[in-house]
């Protein structure tokens, strides 16, 4: 569970996962480790089907009761996470119903697919992940 929480972390939004964390390290620690279970072919990338496969994992292990959303319940059920993942999750909430459909954490994934995918070769680097992490971090500090 402790994997796939990390790997929803990290493909919702890194920015909350930086921001939840203290220090560099263990954001980039975690973003590693996120990287290494979604990769997994572990040839070095994280390919579409691959990044399909981990919003399919992510989504059945955050949607407890299999009602087809998730809630801000199910979320802070994950108590290392729950605040942090939960801010992060709010920001995919588009229509702005309390609650995640599938289709809206698909598209919050897809759109940091695509945005952390800087050579749009529909693969996914950990180089890739990571600078995208430090520049939503900034973003994030700078905002505050």
């Amino acid at each position: 569970m402790k994997s796939t929480l990390m790997a929803i972390l990290a493909g919702l939004s890194l920015a909350g996962a930086a921001a939840a964390q203290t220090s560099p390290q263990p954001a980039a620690s975690a973003v590693r480790q996120s990287f290494e279970v979604a990769d997994l072919d572990h040839d070095g990338y994280i390919s579409l089907a691959e990044f399909h496969k981990d919003v399919l994992h992510s989504w059945r292990a955050l949607d407890a009761d299999g009602d087809g959303y998730i809630t801000r319940d199910e979320v802070q059920r994950l108590p290392q996470h729950g605040p942090g993942l939960y801010r992060s999750l709010q920001r995919a909430d588009r229509n702005g119903d309390g609650k995640l459909s599938f289709k809206e954490v698909v598209d919050a994934r897809m759109d940091y697919f695509d945005r952390a995918d800087t050579d749009a070769d529909d693969l996914l680097s950990l180089a890739e992940v990571m600078a995208y992490r430090q520049k939503n971090a900034s973003d994030t500090t700078t905002r505050r």
